[in-house]
């Protein structure tokens, strides 16, 4: 068990626990389109929704610990602040989940990283991508990541 140290600096400390609850959420158009189902459709019922859906709402579910309804109001909420005068669709909870059980995703591991950064989640192409902001952001698109 680690030794407890008296906080010295506390304007420090305090700015560490702010940076330690950002989340900073990066959409690609591309990744958008991967969403949603564009396969031929079997007899049976109509597929709306890809892999990578589920995905995104797992991973959604995993890093805010939401329950399925909250994952599914906080999904719709998001893509309609992000790509307001669209009209995209999120599953109900009900079948994110039966869906999400079933298929064999590999959520990434969204543990504890570096003490005192913030989360920078990206969906684009290549699927969702967890990081610390320590720099990723800079490097990828030239921009602070806060």
């Amino acid at each position: 068990m680690s030794k407890l140290q008296k906080v010295c600096n506390w304007k420090e400390y305090n700015r560490s626990l702010k940076k330690r609850g950002t989340i900073i959420f990066t959409f690609c158009e591309e990744y958008l389109k991967e969403l949603y189902y564009g396969g031929e459709q079997r007899q049976g019922g109509a597929r709306r929704y890809n892999s990578k859906m589920y995905e995104y709402l797992l991973t959604i579910k995993l890093l805010l610990r939401l329950p399925w309804r909250a994952t599914s109001g906080f999904a719709e909420g998001m893509f309609s602040k992000i790509f307001a005068g669209k009209d995209l669709r999120i599953p109900d909870y009900a079948h994110a989940s039966r869906i999400a059980s079933k298929l064999k995703l590999r959520v990434k591991n969204i543990g504890v990283q570096e003490k005192g950064s913030g989360k920078e989640i990206v969906f684009d192409s290549t699927g969702v991508n967890v990081y610390s902001t320590s720099g990723w952001h800079q490097r990828k698109y030239g921009k602070d990541g806060l």
